[in-house]
């Protein structure tokens, strides 16, 4: 992607039968993933750098970023995948029945401002395990953030170098 364009890797809308996304490579995009309206979605072994190139921008990037717009989809699954220099949140998730995030690795959140390794809003069912996530020490940076969560499991998850809450959970 371009210094200047906001592009994305791969969006994913309306999906209504099973796709499963396999060594996928996304680098300087503000989204390595968007999806809105998503269900039946599996992502293993992906490897995401959505940091813009001129880093004076300070636009919002994700690895991934599933947002259902209040309407709860379901079965989001993430393993094996990994993120590096994630300015807003390497993955973030909302309005998702049975999401599970495992065996992830995110490293060094962003340098410009607070970063946050998981989100997770309004997620049921899930599991959230396994994924080392180092902040780079970055004033208010999050390891997991997590609201308006029922039946969720946070665990395992080895947490470093972040400067704010290490695990933020609200409403649950």
């Amino acid at each position: 992607a371009s210094a200047a364009d906001v592009t994305n890797g791969l969006t994913q809308t309306a999906s209504g039968q099973t796709c499963t996304y396999k060594g996928l490579g996304f680098d300087f995009c503000a989204y390595g993933v968007k999806g809105t309206d998503t269900f039946y979605l599996t992502f293993v072994g992906c490897h995401f750098t959505p940091k813009h190139k001129d880093q004076s921008l300070l636009a919002d990037t994700f690895g991934i970023h599933i947002d259902n717009a209040g309407t709860s989809e379901y079965n989001i699954t993430v393993s094996a995948c990994s993120v590096h220099d994630a300015d807003m949140s390497a993955f973030y998730f909302k309005d998702i029945n049975n999401l599970n995030v495992t065996n992830n690795s995110i490293e060094e959140l962003s340098i410009l401002k607070p970063g946050v390794g998981i989100t997770a809003i309004n997620c049921d069912q899930s599991v959230i395990n396994g994924n080392p996530i180092n902040g780079k020490d970055r004033a208010g940076t999050k390891g997991i953030f997590a609201q308006d969560c029922s039946a969720i499991s946070i665990s395992n998850n080895p947490l470093s170098d972040i400067a704010d809450s290490p695990i933020e959970i609200k409403d649950i």
